[in-house]
């Protein structure tokens, strides 16, 4: 078996990495589709890692998998992941499920600083 080969890149402030597991890749075309992707976002985003793999190898099917990890400026993690035989509507259905929770973890924060809630344990009974 192969071994995973990673690629680093740095599109503005944000880390993007790729990796693909047991195929070539073009790793600055991918970080760049990405930064394309979060730009808007991008000053709450720190880190995405991209992760491709090819289950079944050359035997085709739904074995295109794309596992994409973010990590925000305070330390937050937001994870996606997608299968499907063609790797374009994998990655796509993966960024949009990641900005869709990324979306939803901004307005969430956003939220709790305008009630006052920013920064409290909730589970505490004080």
């Amino acid at each position: 078996m192969a071994s995973p080969r990673t690629e680093w890149g740095q599109e503005d402030d944000m880390e993007i990495q790729v990796i693909a597991r047991g195929f070539p890749v073009n790793g600055q075309r991918l970080r760049a589709r990405l930064a394309q992707q979060f730009w808007r976002l991008g000053e709450s985003v720190a880190r995405i890692e991209l992760r491709l793999a090819d289950l079944n190898g050359p035997r085709g099917g739904t074995d295109k998998e794309c596992l994409l990890q973010l990590q925000t400026r305070t330390g937050q993690h937001v994870c996606a992941h997608a299968r499907h035989s063609e790797w374009g509507v994998a990655l796509a259905q993966a960024t949009q499920r990641l900005q869709r929770g990324l979306r939803r973890l901004l307005e969430r924060r956003r939220r709790a600083v305008r009630t006052g809630l920013a920064g409290r344990d909730l589970l505490s009974d004080s």
